[in-house]
């Protein structure tokens, strides 16, 4: 099992602790912007990756995410975002896999909640070139923010931009695993846009 996997259980585990130790306050249910409770979302997303040599390739995707709201401000989420980024030459593929809170900048009061969030990340990186195939694995540290807003109770729309930053630790070319790999320390970005629903 890659090292990247071994850090997600852990991250999920940790996760998982905190919550059920947390002191949740009490929910108010009939806040404008009620963030507490299980919510599935999902969303398209712009996704950059910016290679040792300082070279930034771009395209699209899609995700998902998983949260729990303890309260009004924290929430854990589960996440998980693909991404296709082609040129000229070669065509890629991201993954990023994210364990992470996301902490709300409101009181219930208004429909709009601004948000900063962190996670700890497992990233996956493809590269496809005529009969070559590369994959590269490892983590990262994720950090950043968006805003979200209530169209009712139940349902909001998300948008979000992240950034990650971490070394890929493994590499394998056409499925074989490359000895003594030393990776670089690389750059992606997201800018995701969707929606969310909440079941309470």
């Amino acid at each position: 099992m890659h090292r990247w996997a071994l850090g997600m259980l852990s991250g999920t585990a940790l996760a998982m602790t905190m919550a059920a130790s947390a002191s949740a306050q009490p929910l108010d249910r009939s806040a404008t912007s009620n963030t507490s409770g299980l919510s599935v979302g999902m969303h398209l997303n712009t996704s950059a990756i910016r290679s040792p040599d300082r070279v930034t390739d771009k395209g699209g995707g899609v995700g998902m995410r998983l949260s729990y709201g303890i309260n009004q401000t924290v929430a854990f989420f589960l996440a998980y975002d693909v991404a296709t980024l082609s040129t000229r030459l070669m065509d890629y593929a991201v993954i990023h896999t994210d364990v992470g809170v996301r902490l709300s900048l409101a009181d219930g009061t208004s429909a709009t909640v601004p948000y900063v969030e962190g996670a700890f990340s497992g990233r996956v990186w493809n590269q496809a070139a005529y009969t070559n195939e590369r994959a590269f694995t490892g983590n990262a540290a994720t950090f950043g923010g968006g805003i979200k807003h209530f169209l009712d109770s139940r349902i909001a729309l998300d948008a979000g931009l992240l950034f990650s930053h971490g070394t890929f630790t493994d590499a394998t070319v056409n499925g074989a695993s490359v000895p003594d790999y030393r990776g670089d320390a690389v750059w992606s970005s997201r800018f995701n846009l969707g929606g969310r629903m909440y079941f309470r």
